[in-house]
């Protein structure tokens, strides 16, 4: 019998900064970045999230340099004050 390993992936929606953690296959990762359409049930409508391995780690070494992950950063700041 194999055992299947998995990793969890946070995403993050581009609308309303909510979080979604997800389970996806080792060998079936995707990058930092990956964008993907997903049911927000706080939007209650389909909506691109944003994955990040981690969202503490992304929070702490999150890239200045490049503009999509401060955006990402700024809408999990501003819902975490929200909550």
């Amino acid at each position: 019998m194999k055992i299947l390993k998995y990793n969890y992936s946070d995403l993050v929606c581009l609308n309303c900064g909510n979080i979604v953690t997800i389970q996806r296959k080792v060998g079936n990762a995707r990058p930092v970045g990956h964008i993907k359409d997903l049911y927000c049930y706080k939007c209650l409508e389909v909506t691109k999230h944003y994955e990040v391995r981690d969202v503490s780690n992304f929070l702490y070494n999150y890239n200045v340099n490049k503009e999509e992950e401060v955006n990402v950063c700024k809408l999990i700041l501003g819902r975490r004050k929200n909550d």
